[in-house]
């Protein structure tokens, strides 16, 4: 269940930081240019910009997801009993970490 786990939440991760690499890229060069030819105000830009922010933290969360799991497979291969530390509180999910009404 270990390895199952892990293998899940790498894959995950690494899916979503591929596709957040190409949509940041996108969308920064589209705002950026919509900025320049003055088809944007810059509260466009600014929510342009936590969009991208809250999808960058997103594929870090999966990728905290991932290590998560790898300690959990190391633990398992070391004898310790299975325990999912991934997700099985809720404690660690993305709308909880945040802490400042920024």
């Amino acid at each position: 269940m270990a390895a199952a786990a892990y293998r899940m939440a790498r894959q995950n991760a690494q899916q979503t930081q591929a596709q957040v690499l190409r949509l940041h890229t996108e969308l920064a060069q589209e705002t950026l240019l919509r900025y320049n030819g003055m088809l944007k105000s810059t509260w466009d830009l600014l929510a342009s910009a936590r969009s991208r922010i809250d999808s960058v933290d997103a594929a870090l969360q999966a990728q905290r997801q991932a290590w998560l799991a790898h300690a959990d497979l190391m633990g398992v291969l070391a004898g310790l009993p299975y325990v999912d530390s991934t997700g099985a509180s809720g404690a660690a999910s993305p709308s909880n970490t945040r802490t400042a009404g920024h």
